[in-house]
């Protein structure tokens, strides 16, 4: 019976239940109709609808978010099905599913690697569970979130090209194309430039000249990257340099962000417990690395990736902090954040697997620690199934309580109360605008 709870197939179909949970949620909870910063896209649609609409157009920053990746996925989908935002989601699935496969395969090369030919499969339900967890939904309901998959995606194929043993000059040229398509996509793509250069540099299966040569084209590329967005977003920001004059109160407010924003990936549901599951994950972590690595003899290179997962969920709370400083330190229970703040803990139950593994199959090992081992992964995912449910019911009715707002618009139109649009859109008079172009092209609620 126990071959049987370890087996590939019993693990392959319990990596099948959270896709399948969320394909449910999606279908039942999505909003069908443009929402919040949604509607700034109509920008981009009003030009097109004109005549007027440049290429380069897709690239600039609107709403104050620059997502042009997403554009490609949203503007058709606006045009071609009267703006069914169903489709949007649907993308945002398949562009999770892609990263999940990329992730998998990934893993798997890794403990191949290390010498690990088992638990690799009952390791798919923890990522599955993770990839396509429900705590995401504000990212899955609503399409204009589509760039957030995208981004995840192009991150995770980043990370698996540098991560090749006998890496050559185009992987490396593969790797930063993708990381200028996860960049356009999300601003924490950019986490991708100094994570790739130091995988680069501890690379230890190619000579020191291919080494430098690579490293060389990483730098151009990267700073060809940083260039762009230099001149095509940073410049557009409202970042003050006088919010961050006192160092000892940033110092505070970045360790607390981080820390909430960590840990609300698994304790979103009660949020004074964040900090506190952060720092444990981060000293268990290095616990791991450190057995894995002294006593079971395993090459830094097979924990390579989880380390960059890890740094790139650290990474991305550190520069969502600086961008929302304003909002507080409860900003980084945001649900929406949950699918970067994931990635540390994608890189954390690897690793653990990885240790019971090598306990598993060795005389140096003690079975209290390998029962806390279990104890840990059972309590981690115990707590992101009660996160999951937690953030898809509020998420859920959010989407309900918005649609009938929107049906109620359509149906009184013209004369609808203008007071409705203070719950879609930040500024009722712009969003008073883009509901005649959605009336005028019948797109949202009026196709």
């Amino acid at each position: 019976m126990k071959d049987f709870y370890s087996s590939r197939s019993f693990c392959l179909a319990l990596a099948f239940i959270p896709f399948l949970m969320l394909l449910m949620h999606v279908a039942l909870s999505y909003h069908p109709y443009p929402l919040w910063d949604h509607l700034d896209i109509i920008t981009l649609l009003e030009r097109y609808y004109n005549n007027s609409l440049t290429f380069y157009d897709l690239f600039e920053p609107y709403g104050g978010h620059w997502r042009a990746g997403g554009y490609f996925i949203s503007i058709p989908v606006a045009i071609f099905t009267g703006w069914n935002t169903l489709y949007e989601c649907l993308a945002s699935i398949l562009f999770a599913t892609a990263a999940f496969t990329v992730l998998a395969k990934s893993v798997k090369n890794s403990y191949n690697n290390a010498g690990i030919n088992s638990h690799f499969y009952i390791l798919l339900p923890l990522l599955s569970l993770f990839v396509f967890s429900l705590d995401q939904s504000g990212n899955w309901l609503w399409g204009f979130q589509v760039a957030v998959s995208m981004s995840i995606f192009f991150s995770f194929v980043t990370i698996a090209l540098l991560c090749i043993d006998e890496i050559r000059f185009y992987h490396t040229l593969l790797a930063a194309s993708f990381t200028l398509l996860g960049t356009l996509c999300a601003t924490t793509s950019l986490l991708l430039l100094p994570i790739g250069l130091l995988i680069l540099i501890v690379h230890p299966h190619i000579s020191n000249k291919d080494k430098l040569f690579n490293i060389f084209i990483w730098i151009v590329c990267s700073f060809l990257i940083v260039y762009y967005y230099y001149i095509v977003v940073y410049q557009h920001t409202d970042l003050k340099s006088e919010q961050y004059k006192d160092l000892v109160k940033l110092s505070v407010y970045l360790v607390v962000f981080i820390l909430n924003y960590i840990g609300s990936a698994i304790t979103r549901f009660a949020d004074d417990l964040a900090p506190l599951f952060t720092i444990i994950g981060i000293c268990l972590a290095l616990w791991s690395w450190f057995r894995l690595i002294k006593h079971y003899k395993i090459h830094y290179w097979h924990i390579t990736p989880y380390a960059s997962y890890m740094l790139y969920g650290l990474g991305s709370a550190f520069l969502t902090a600086i961008g929302r400083q304003e909002f507080g330190t409860d900003q980084a229970f945001v649900s929406r954040y949950i699918s970067f703040s994931n990635f540390f803990w994608i890189g954390f139950i690897p690793l653990i697997v990885m240790l019971y593994a090598k306990m598993a199959d060795s005389s140096i090992y003690s079975e209290k620690t390998m029962r806390s081992l279990v104890i840990i992964l059972s309590v981690i995912t115990i707590m992101k199934i009660a996160n999951g449910f937690q953030v898809a019911n509020k998420n859920s009715n959010i989407s309900k309580v918005k649609e009938k707002t929107w049906i109620e618009i359509s149906k009184n139109y013209p004369d609808y109360d203008k007071e409705m649009l203070k719950s879609l859109y930040w500024n009722q008079n712009i969003a008073a605008h883009y509901v005649d172009i959605m009336h005028e092209h019948k797109l949202g609620p009026f196709r």
